[in-house]
């Protein structure tokens, strides 16, 4: 068995991994490990790259954004009980910050190879949907976040702006989704109680962040066996654009019009089809119902 694989995604980041992609492979050449770098051609590309190798490699380390990260996770095999690294050099990079990694590519190459890292059992979600044209059973996993509604009508809008990165394209996106949006009702169900929400959007968090730094779901921890969700009601827009700075400075518990709950498993039916996004990335624009489940500690992470 190899040692690591690196998928590298050239275009996250706006295409500074490209950038840093021969810094990568004159740093690889002077390890003596078994090392491979394979760099993805297309979308979905890592999510085949993954699949392919899972059972080769002692560890695939995703090179990219939090997308990259969902295709490579959506790829490998969980039973080949393959180790999963990160290597941020996305524009948000929301995951990376719940293990504090640097902000140095170098520093955090350093320690993937490091044989005294350590190697840290994570929750990840599993999400079933339905969509408006399709009654079939779509099935999707994530690693960090998963947003319904409003928050998933600014990622299809930030992960379609080719020049800002991060926060700046962020705020852009909600500016662009302010125009567009409308409440949404949904109705809940997690197998305790069912329960109605009329909301402008719907955050479910592993991590703490989404959207570049948004502390959307600030008590959720990643091996707690629980997924968090964040409920917020369908306010103006003016008073949304108020609120919104409190989750940048994670004050967002201060707010009156937010609900927070926590879930092992949940059942979400939408009063119309509307844009669902897993890790940044819009899955459909026109989903129906989603079923999303807490898969405990079924991944293992190199953390520091």
């Amino acid at each position: 068995m190899k040692d690591i694989l690196f998928i590298v995604n050239p275009v996250s980041g706006k295409g500074k991994t490209a950038k840093m992609l021969p810094i990568l492979k004159e740093k690889i050449n002077e390890h003596k490990k078994e090392i491979e770098i394979i760099v993805t051609e297309y979308p979905l590309h890592a999510v085949e790259i993954a699949r392919a190798n899972s059972h080769d490699f002692v560890s695939i380390v995703a090179v990219g954004g939090d997308g990259t990260l969902n295709e490579v996770l959506n790829g490998i095999d969980l039973i080949s009980n393959v180790n999963f690294g990160v290597l941020p050099s996305g524009s948000g990079n929301d995951f990376a910050h719940n293990f504090k990694l640097s902000d140095n590519f170098l520093t955090n190459f350093d320690l993937i190879l490091d044989s005294n890292h350590k190697i840290t059992k994570i929750d990840i979600g599993s999400v079933g949907y339905t969509t408006s044209s399709d009654s079939r059973v779509h099935s999707k996993k994530f690693i960090n976040s998963l947003g319904i509604g409003f928050d998933a009508l600014v990622a299809h809008y930030n992960q379609n702006n080719k020049t800002l990165k991060g926060l700046a394209s962020y705020i852009t996106a909600i500016i662009k989704a302010l125009k567009n949006s409308r409440p949404i009702k949904l109705t809940v169900d997690n197998n305790i109680i069912k329960k109605e929400y009329n909301v402008l959007f719907a955050s479910v968090g592993n991590g703490k962040t989404a959207g570049g730094g948004l502390y959307l779901t600030p008590d959720a921890e990643l091996n707690d066996g629980l997924l968090d969700i964040t409920y917020v009601d369908a306010i103006s827009k003016p008073k949304l654009l108020r609120s919104l700075p409190l989750a940048i400075i994670n004050k967002i518990k201060k707010l009156d019009v937010v609900e927070f709950d926590t879930f092992l498993s949940t059942e979400i039916e939408l009063e119309f089809p509307y844009f669902v996004h897993v890790d940044g990335e819009v899955i459909a624009a026109n989903v129906k119902s989603i079923k999303i489940d807490c898969l405990k500690h079924a991944l293992k992470i190199i953390s520091n």
